[in-house]
């Protein structure tokens, strides 16, 4: 399945919404032996999903969150990635 259909079958409010992903870059992680290589993409949406419990925190905060590396890594893609996106408007 490609991202673009399991966006549509988990947000059945968006299923005929045009996506524009915006690649954040590569993101890699090594855990134990494991070689772990992410591509995340950018995805603007009106709202969040609301998780009961869950609290929504800023991308540029989350380094003082108990996250893991692999999450501050990607995070930190994320925010370039808007960083280069907003300077090309």
């Amino acid at each position: 399945m490609d991202l673009i259909t399991f966006l549509r079958k988990e947000l059945p409010e968006e299923r005929n919404r045009d996506w524009e992903l915006v690649p954040a870059g590569k993101v890699r992680h090594a855990v134990t032996y494991r070689a772990i290589t992410l591509l995340p993409f950018l995805i603007e949406v009106k709202n969040l999903p609301r998780v009961a419990g869950a609290k929504q925190v800023p991308l540029a905060d989350i380094s003082s969150l108990p996250v893991s590396n692999l999450t501050r890594k990607v995070a930190r893609a994320a925010l370039a990635a808007a960083t280069l996106a907003r300077a090309k408007q």
